[in-house]
């Protein structure tokens, strides 16, 4: 089995560059409206003000024109209306850039049956990670979670942070990326994908000794 074997076909790639493709419009576009709104929302209330002071000036003292107390509740009204305003300018960016990882991530996975994507909680099948691969921890963060079924494999994809140890003498275990599958016969032992270093073979060969047996992925780069 090759590794283009695990690929989606071209026909569903052509379907994710074209749902990118409509994000990256919906991306623009957004971008053009903040370019806009800012401005005009934030000037709208400058201008408001430079008026409604002007109109003080009518009936405040000669001494204090620009600078009376209620130019001053003016200023600070107008100081506090203007962040608002600016935040809600930038909505459609804010909301967008709040919805990428729950709008791409679907469309790059669009290939996976009964696809499903969560943030910062434990997968389901960390329970089952072998210890042996990562080494010891006691603590454990978790980003990006998708799960599915491909070519009717259930497969869960996570990037994981373990930790051991506690304040300034913690260390990192494991950072990375962890791939569970499920299979249709139980696997007898511990499969471990890598590029081929030197290091990391003389590491995983420390750690299991004389049960490391090596396979190759068939893609003559990786097992060069």
């Amino acid at each position: 089995m090759e590794t283009a074997d695990f690929m989606p076909s071209e026909t569903v790639i052509a379907g994710i560059r074209k749902d990118i493709e409509a994000y990256e419009a919906a991306r623009a576009s957004a971008v053009r409206q903040v370019r806009w709104r800012v401005p005009v929302f934030v000037g709208l209330v400058l201008v408001a003000v430079v008026l409604v002071a002007w109109l003080f000036n009518k009936v405040a003292d000669p001494n204090e024109q620009w600078v009376s107390t209620p130019h001053v509740f003016l200023y600070v009204i107008g100081f506090a209306a203007s962040i608002l305003l600016y935040f809600q300018a930038r909505k459609p960016a804010m909301r967008l850039q709040q919805s990428f990882r729950e709008t791409l991530l679907p469309i790059i996975f669009g290939f996976i049956a009964d696809m499903r994507y969560q943030h910062g909680v434990t997968p389901n099948s960390f329970d089952r990670l072998p210890r042996t691969a990562v080494g010891p921890f006691n603590r454990q963060a978790f980003d990006d979670i998708v799960a599915g079924r491909y070519e009717g494999f259930p497969f869960e994809l996570y990037e994981a942070h373990l930790r051991e140890g506690s304040g300034k003498g913690s260390s990192t275990a494991f950072q990375g990326v962890i791939v569970a599958f499920e299979t249709i016969a139980p696997f007898p032992g511990i499969l471990v994908a890598t590029r081929r270093t030197n290091a990391v073979i003389s590491f995983f060969r420390g750690m299991f000794a004389s049960k490391l047996q090596e396979l190759s992925s068939g893609d003559v780069a990786l097992d060069a």
